[in-house]
């Protein structure tokens, strides 16, 4: 045979002993050194002989002589291929590993400090596992070309940071997790190009500990082929319907029902079941016409709120499809109501249509089905079809972590995680998803934005609505490990995810022609609503900060709106509110003119890169170093008045529940116009400003002038103490001052133009406290200063109404000074002091008490001069 290349003669009988030889593009690390350093690397098994001359491609890297560790010390790229033995990991160790392939079956071992980027020009697939203990990485990128170029998970692995998929497709095989915390929460980078994400993403997000609401969504639900979806019917979602009643005008049961829908790969067939409640499917199942069911259809080509026309018909007539193929109508066998399914196939469909020809209707979210009756002909339910890729989790999956009180046998399978949500009298019950609360009477906790009622109304189930369908309010109070009873219950901190695609590339929702719309938060990251595409959408936006409204708040609306060059915030002094909406946050919007519709295009492009922190938290922190914050105006400059509406806590804490603004520039018209921004109720305390019959919650008006009038409207104020926060920007040096005039006790309280002050009231149990319009600003000539005596500290109003006395201070020295309040026994009723900033200002006393009937004397101190002040109380 002859000799071998690397052959050894020995022995009486010229055996040979073959020693093997390692071939050329092979190399073995040693046993210790540098394993991005070239020269720990050799030909040899023991990593010695040649070196090799980069980590170039056509390159195999054998970890060999460590046993079963193998730890980076820096920054490590190889174009080549990474051999991981069998029982051995390659540990990160918190560098930055860059791998064009990975052979053998051992393990990569992240941490929270380690990167990892799959790179390569020449396609084909890498597969990617982490060892279970170890299956963390701040960031991930893939940036991979050629043909089939792509990454595929085979474990688990969790993103603390950025997901980045420049290039290729990352297969995440349903194991990859976007985690969130209290410091940050992990983003998807801008998907352009040929970037792509297939399988399941779970997606994390972290909310603090505090019961309130909070306006949530899911950034999963993408679709490529196949789809699933569902549609909420209730009577709500019908334009102009009215009350459900027999035939003789007594009240029946509200009807309402679920739909769930399944779109097949090819697109060729959607099959749906529907289950309806109180409409009498057969005309036996209730003694009185007016619930019978006479027709039902899917509609497509309107956004909820409006009407399209009928594309298809299951039921009754007319525009009913002529064969629907697998029709099955089953009544229930007790009570009223029943269940339906059938199939859409290609060629059918109304006024010459087809499913093809519908799809992008429906896939867009502008299709309907509803439900006709005897009573309304027009529809007596209705629910707008929401579809979602395959493997998107329903609200009961995600968020309720596929448990219900009541009915699951562990009702808690995830400590930390999830939390409970409640469907109040109507759709409260374990079929529909809900957890149990043993509180008789308690309310829905989930609720979606209804744009014909012009508020957030329950949802009827959370077990077949996809999580991705829409923007969901949601009352949060903790974990599912607390107690579900009463409000003083401790709250926990928690963590909500959702599974399924992610969505990529150009995401477009409908706006309402009525009112408000809820938005979604389509992506894993923030947003900038400054480059959204709006058509037929004002430049507002609103969202739910969780922390106001004070001790026991559940939080109220922020509002961002444009004012022609940059964006206010109002309320600006609780939360770091910008242009961003945060991943997992829900948001509303407006039509520019009503009664027509509009739409948003969110885009990759307008993710951004701000840090995911603020909105969600509980304490004011905020490192964002974005170079588009400036977008967001600077609170204290321009000319305006922030009027803000302050709860006084039981600790005599305050905390804000509202705000309104009224911005001032010299190309703000008077007339109302886009740059006045409407008012939303919260839950709790209102305030807003009337004007021309509308209710906003900022007006931009021309440069202030005499005779100028802010009317306050203030609702759903409770028996407690208030106070009026009014903080005056720019608006020094006009020759204006101000009056606040109170309706209820029938005084005018002056106001400084160029100094804050806070006005304490009250709500008793006279209900004129409490009347809606008891404030209002009027804009007076001259400065405050003009009322009262030069070079002293004066006292208004006097006599003394209520709790507020107004020092005006004129002219006098910074300092501190010492307020006591002295009635006739010469007994001290109040003591306070005051940090005056020098020359002239308002300071308001809030006595904790109100001062019965008498003659009192205010001293007050500092270091230059003492005076005294007579005042009279006549309360």
């Amino acid at each position: 045979v002859g000799s071998p290349p690397n052959g050894q003669v020995s022995g009486a009988n010229n055996d040979y002993l073959f020693v093997c030889a390692p071939v050329g593009n092979v190399y073995y690390s040693k046993a210790s050194g540098d394993l991005h350093n070239l020269l720990t690397w050799g030909v040899n098994l023991d990593g010695s002989g040649a070196n090799p001359s980069d980590f170039g491609a056509g390159k195999i890297f054998q970890l060999a002589n460590r046993g079963a560790v193998y730890t980076m010390t820096g920054n490590w790229s190889v174009n080549g291929t990474i051999n991981i033995p069998a029982s051995s990991e390659l540990r990160l160790n918190g560098n930055t590993l860059s791998l064009t392939d990975v052979a053998g079956v051992g393990t990569l071992a992240g941490s929270p400090t380690s990167n990892m980027v799959v790179i390569g020009t020449n396609g084909g697939n890498v597969p990617i596992n982490f060892s279970a203990a170890s299956n963390m990485l701040n960031n991930f990128t893939i940036n991979r070309s050629g043909t089939g170029a792509s990454a595929t998970l085979g474990s688990a692995l969790h993103i603390l940071n950025v997901l980045t998929v420049s290039d290729g497709t990352l297969n995440t095989s349903n194991f990859l997790t976007l985690r969130s915390s209290a410091s940050n929460t992990a983003r998807v980078a801008p998907i352009l190009g040929s970037g792509n994400v297939l399988g399941n993403v779970t997606v994390e997000r972290y909310i603090p500990s505090r019961s309130a609401w909070r306006i949530l969504s899911a950034p999963v639900g993408g679709i490529t082929d196949a789809a699933i979806g569902s549609a909420a019917l209730t009577h709500d979602e019908e334009p102009g319907a009215g009350p459900v009643t027999t035939s003789g005008g007594t009240p029946r049961p509200l009807s309402y029902g679920t739909a769930t829908f399944s779109l097949n790969a090819a697109r060729t067939t959607m099959t749906f079941t529907a289950t309806i409640f109180n409409i009498d499917i057969n005309g036996l199942q209730t003694p009185d016409p007016n619930d019978n069911l006479v027709a039902a259809h899917i509609h497509v080509g309107a956004p909820s709120g409006a009407n399209a026309p009928v594309r298809w018909g299951f039921f009754g007539s007319p525009d009913n499809d002529n064969n629907p193929d697998n029709l099955v109508v089953t009544p229930f066998a007790t009570g009223v109501g029943g269940t339906f399914s059938s199939t859409w196939d290609l060629p059918e469909g109304n006024g010459g249509t087809t499913l093809t020809t519908n799809l992008p209707g429906i896939l867009a979210g502008l299709a309907y089905i509803n439900f006709h009756t005897t009573q309304f002909g027009g529809g007596e339910v209705r629910g707008q079809i929401r579809m979602a890729g395959p493997g998107t989790q329903t609200i009961n999956q995600a968020w309720q972590e596929g448990a219900v009180l009541g009915l699951s046998p562990n009702p808690n399978p995830a400590p930390g995680y999830g939390t409970h949500i409640t469907g109040g009298a109507v759709y409260g019950s374990t079929a529909n998803g809900f957890d149990q609360n043993p509180i008789s009477g308690a309310m829905s906790s989930l609720k979606t934005y209804n744009s014909l009622q012009n508020n957030w109304v329950d949802h009827p189930n959370t077990n077949a609505t996809p999580v991705s369908a829409e923007a969901f309010m949601v009352f949060v109070g903790g974990d599912r490990g607390i107690p579900l009873s009463y409000d003083d219950i401790p709250s926990t901190p928690t963590t909500l995810r959702a599974s399924g695609p992610l969505k990529v590339g150009d995401q477009t929702f409908q706006v309402s022609p009525s009112s408000f719309t809820g938005i979604p938060n389509p992506f894993a990251s923030p947003i900038d609503f400054a480059t959204i595409t709006r058509s037929g959408v004002q430049n507002n936006f609103y969202v739910w900060d969780p922390k106001m409204g004070g001790t026991y708040g559940v939080g109220a609306y922020v509002l961002i709106s444009f004012n022609g060059a940059t964006y206010d915030v109002i309320p600006a002094s609780v939360s770091p509110e910008s242009q961003y909406i945060q991943s997992g946050q829900g948001f509303l919007v407006q039509p520019s003119t009503p009664g027509v519709a509009g739409t948003l295009t969110i885009k990759e492009s307008d993710k951004s890169a701000t840090p995911a922190m603020d909105v969600f938290r509980t304490t004011v922190v905020s490192n964002n170093k974005d170079a588009k914050n400036p977008l967001i105006a600077d609170p204290t400059a321009g000319q305006g008045l922030r009027v803000s509406l302050l709860v006084k806590n039981k600790d005599n804490t305050t905390a804000i529940a509202d705000e309104v603004f009224t911005s001032y520039r010299s190309n703000f018209s008077d007339k109302l116009d886009a740059l006045d921004a409407d008012k939303i109720a919260n839950r709790q305390e209102n305030l807003g400003i009337i004007t021309k019959g509308r209710i906003l919650m900022v007006e931009r008006r021309a440069v202030p002038k005499e005779g100028d009038v802010i009317a306050l409207k203030l609702w759903n104020a409770t028996q407690k103490t208030y106070l009026l926060d009014i903080s005056p920007i720019g608006l020094s040096g006009l020759g204006l001052s101000a009056v606040l005039e109170d309706k209820y006790l029938k005084t005018s309280m002056p106001l400084s133009l160029t100094s804050k002050v806070q006005i304490e009231f009250s709500i008793n149990t006279v209900a004129a406290s409490a009347r809606a319009d008891r404030f209002q600003i009027k804009i007076i000539k001259g400065g405050v200063e003009d009322l009262f005596t030069k070079n002293t500290i004066s006292v208004y109003p006097n006599p003394v109404i209520d709790r507020n006395i107004s020092l005006w201070f004129d002219n006098k020295p910074a300092g501190k000074y010492e307020v006591a309040v002295v009635n006739g026994l010469g007994q001290v009723v109040f003591r306070k002091s005051l940090q005056h900033p020098g020359g002239s200002s308002m300071q308001v006393l809030q006595v904790d008490t109100k001062l019965v009937k008498g003659t009192y004397q205010i001293k007050v101190d500092s270091k230059e001069e003492s005076s005294s002040i007579s005042i009279i109380s006549n309360q």
